[in-house]
């Protein structure tokens, strides 16, 4: 990467999220600003595009109040959704869903809660063990009745109506009724009918149990479908793929990645042939814990080391979120082992039974990666030295959109999310930021035990 060609755009104040999304047909990149929220990046989903500007504001409207603007609570964090045309985003403890007003316009959105609620709060998880008693503060259960113990962060679309998050030290899963992937303009009537379901029926919110599992702070979370882990060298991941399976699970905590396979998709959820056969076998017995398994790094030993077999490598301090290039390798951010302020961009790739490389290192602190669907380049979040956007070219072969995925899979689409942003609009200018020096790169051993001594920043 040291003599790769890229760009980047800047902007005044702080941003921090980048995302793209469908609307009436057609992906769409976004960073979301404090002001005026989700403003388009012009450009960027471009196959080859060296020139990044900033478009026009999305406008989000509150279902209950069509005229009304709708106004988040926290910084909002976004996924493109796993229905045609909707968006999901996560507000604090409270999961909300966007579609589009109208076929015809593609300037607005409307806004509906769908789960959680902001009483019973259990605070922002730190890079420490998770509180005693969270688990009694989480509650499963239909839209408006579930709790979330945390703010959520890191939604991952996995098809079929469902939307994986991450909540402190757990993963919920939110299973939206078939009627509920809203077609364009179908917005329901208020907060309360979308958090009940059209025609009554509820958006179920449940906790996988994790077989085996230390609680500890999770930092990111993607979902990789089953047609992308054929020949995956890692045997739980490759399990996501085998007997009709509903794909894997990839999430990460400060020091390590971990694969979870999913199960089946219900009957009548877009399964076929295996899938449609076990899963009413599944629904006969309960759902069933999960198994998550190393897949690169150690829980326990920070570090920077490159290796082909994952268990050897080690990471410093992974940052906020996971992003899939389209062939379903994980692309991740790793803070510098001498430098706190330096980005190592880290490669983890699943066929290769989780073989870690890093591709280059940035003289910034980054953070919230997302693989642009369209061009393939990586973006993330610049936090330091100067607050902005980074989009990256470095050849990765893009996601397929949400429209391509639900024609591969006969169902929901499946993306990888991003993080919610503040800042302010401006014109991006010239880069300011450079590839570090070869002799800056990350190199094997360093810091190669949990008392190395280095400081994790967690943004």
């Amino acid at each position: 990467m040291a003599h790769q060609q890229y760009f980047q755009a800047r902007f005044l104040g702080e941003a921090s999220d980048v995302f793209t999304c469908t609307i009436n047909g057609r992906e769409r990149a976004f960073v979301n600003m404090p002001e005026g929220g989700p403003q388009e990046l012009v450009g960027a989903n471009e196959p080859r595009s060296r020139h990044v500007t900033l478009g026009p504001f999305l406008s989000l409207k509150s279902s209950s109040a069509p005229d009304v603007n709708y106004r988040f609570d926290c910084s909002p964090i976004y996924a493109t959704s796993a229905g045609r045309d909707s968006v999901f985003a996560i507000d604090g403890r409270v999961v909300v869903q966007l579609t589009p007003a109208s076929n015809a316009d593609d300037s607005k959105l409307m806004v509906s809660r769908i789960a959680g609620g902001e009483d019973e709060a259990g605070g922002e998880v730190r890079d420490r063990d998770v509180p005693e008693g969270a688990d009694e503060q989480r509650r499963d259960g239909s839209g408006a009745e579930a709790r979330f113990t945390f703010g959520l962060r890191c939604p991952a679309p996995a098809g079929n109506g469902v939307l994986y998050v991450v909540d402190g030290d757990r993963i919920r899963k939110l299973q939206l009724a078939p009627q509920q992937v809203q077609q364009p303009g179908a917005g329901a009537e208020g907060e309360g009918a979308a958090a009940a379901g059209v025609g009554g029926a509820a958006v179920v919110v449940t906790t996988p149990q994790l077989a085996g599992w230390q609680p500890r702070a999770i930092w990111g979370l993607a979902h990789i479908p089953p047609e992308q882990l054929s020949g995956a060298g890692n045997a739980s991941a490759a399990a996501g793929a085998n007997a009709g399976g509903g794909g894997c699970l990839v999430f990460s905590t400060g020091t390590a990645l971990y694969s979870l396979p999913l199960p089946p998709p219900p009957q009548g959820g877009g399964g076929s042939g295996a899938a449609a056969t076990a899963a009413p076998a599944a629904a006969a017995t309960g759902p069933q814990p999960l198994t998550p398994q190393l897949l690169a790094g150690h829980p326990d030993e920070p570090g920077a080391r490159d290796a082909e077999a994952g268990c050897d490598a080690r990471f410093t301090a992974i940052r906020i979120g996971l992003a899939l290039d389209g062939d379903g390798t994980v692309i991740l951010l790793d803070q510098h082992a001498q430098h706190a302020q330096h980005t190592a961009i880290r490669r983890v790739s699943l066929r290769d039974g989780g073989a870690v490389s890093t591709l280059g290192v940035m003289t910034e602190a980054l953070t919230r990666p997302a693989v642009l669907a369209g061009s393939g380049c990586l973006a993330a979040i610049i936090t330091a030295p100067q607050p902005g956007v980074s989009v990256i070219a470095l050849g990765l072969p893009p996601p397929r959109g949400v429209l391509a995925a639900e024609a591969a899979l006969g169902a929901g689409g499946a993306a990888a999310g991003g993080g919610g942003s503040e800042g302010s609009g401006g014109t991006p200018g010239k880069s300011r930021s450079r590839l570090a020096a070869e002799e800056e790169e990350v190199e094997g051993g360093v810091a190669g035990s949990s008392g190395g001594g280095h400081k994790r920043r967690r943004k």
